[in-house]
């Protein structure tokens, strides 16, 4: 039902984290005006949506309706990529989705050895996973720990230490996690990044699926199995 695919993509910040929320067509990011950053983004992904021939938008746009949100520019010569927390390709079954997901409220600086290899894989099997399970619940966003310096002209971004995946199945009650360092480096089998939800919570302050009845949430919470993601994954 909509309704809980409405609830599953609520996501409680914690108190400590400056948060505003900004809801877009196709996905919702919970928006850290401080950093300038997404504190994380959640979008429902079916599999008629993996399909799509729209093309990639490609011109990053600044929100001026969000307040806080960093210039396309703050990013230029900083040895960062733009790098997407909802990923473009994620976008194909619908134009303004598309356009929307170059926001910059869904933006990070992201090593481009990250972005265009093991980050990249990643997205590409949830995806696959997306088609399979029929639909998935993804949030995806930064993990600031030590972070790496800063960028920016106008604004000070902070460069994430890190960054999440989180990826929930509602038919098949499965989830898992994955978290990449911010490191060109961050390219060996994908197994290796794969970590429980509740590993993500500790790290960012961030609660996941406080929808679900807690017996249920605390089993998905501490899910990690690989393999059986794996299973009949074309």
């Amino acid at each position: 039902p909509a309704d809980t695919t409405e609830q599953l993509q609520q996501i409680a910040v914690n108190d400590s984290i400056a948060n505003t929320l900004v809801k877009y067509k196709a996905y919702t990011v919970y928006f850290n005006p401080k950093k300038h950053l997404p504190n994380v983004t959640v979008y429902e992904l079916t599999a008629d949506e993996t399909e799509g021939n729209q093309p990639r938008a490609n011109n990053f746009i600044h929100d001026e309706n969000v307040k806080g949100c960093a210039h396309a520019w703050d990013y230029s010569n900083s040895g960062y990529d733009r790098g997407h927390m909802t990923p473009a390709a994620d976008m194909k079954w619908d134009a303004e989705a598309m356009q929307q997901s170059f926001f910059m409220t869904n933006i990070c600086p992201q090593n481009p050895g990250l972005n265009s290899n093991g980050w990249s894989r990643l997205e590409k099997k949830v995806r696959a996973w997306a088609r399979r399970d029929s639909s998935l619940i993804v949030a995806t966003g930064p993990i600031m720990g030590a972070t790496l310096g800063s960028i920016g002209k106008e604004v000070t971004v902070p460069v994430p230490e890190a960054f999440f995946k989180v990826v929930y199945a509602p038919r098949q009650a499965r989830a898992i996690a994955f978290i990449y360092p911010n490191s060109a480096q961050s390219n060996s089998k994908m197994h290796k990044y794969a970590v429980t939800v509740r590993q993500v919570e500790q790290l960012t302050g961030l609660n996941f699926f406080a929808a679900l009845p807690d017996d249920q949430e605390n089993d998905i919470e501490l899910q990690c199995d690989f393999a059986q993601w794996e299973q009949n994954t074309k």
